[in-house]
């Protein structure tokens, strides 16, 4: 066998070629999968901050009721600790229904006035009087963690009814 060194050029080229095509190929199979499946967004707090936390905007002056509501399970929530003592345990029972009757009727004057509404809300609301009515945990204050979480679903619920309306009119 008689060794030529041109065709030992021409072949390690070769072989060369073969590898960057192989490459390129590569390259560009995954590339197409990047374009078919979609990315997720990254994690970062500021993300989190414009999903969970409702853009100022969405605001509106009829929810001054949602705050005179806040003030009210405020209230019930310093009437727990009255319960606590033993004194007035009937009275704080009684005053959690009527308050509870008070913070619905705020809900619903919210919700009349351009809010979004629903079972879910509902659902909260009696969620939150059944804990506050079971013992030794009464005094946490579901109340106003429950009128909050009413009065962010009822801004997120404003925002998706915007963003509907705004893609209704784009595509008018």
């Amino acid at each position: 066998m008689s060794y030529d060194p041109q065709k030992q050029k021409n072949l390690h080229s070769e072989r060369q070629n073969d590898r960057t095509d192989q490459a390129e190929k590569e390259k560009e199979a995954s590339d197409s999968e990047k374009e078919k499946s979609p990315q997720k967004p990254r994690r970062s707090f500021g993300n989190l901050a414009k999903k969970i936390l409702p853009p100022i905007s969405q605001m509106k002056f009829s929810d001054s009721a949602i705050f005179v509501a806040l003030g009210a399970a405020g209230f019930k929530d310093l009437l727990d600790l009255i319960s606590l003592t033993g004194i007035g345990y009937f009275l704080v029972i009684i005053m959690t229904f009527l308050i509870f009757i008070f913070i619905g009727f705020m809900i619903l004057l919210t919700i009349m006035s351009g809010g979004g509404g629903g079972f879910w809300i509902l659902l909260t609301l009696f969620g939150g009087a059944g804990i506050e009515l079971l013992p030794g945990i009464d005094f946490l204050p579901v109340t106003m963690a429950t009128v909050i979480m009413i009065y962010l679903r009822i801004l997120s619920k404003r925002r998706k009814n915007q963003e509907k309306m705004q893609a209704q009119e784009s595509y008018a």
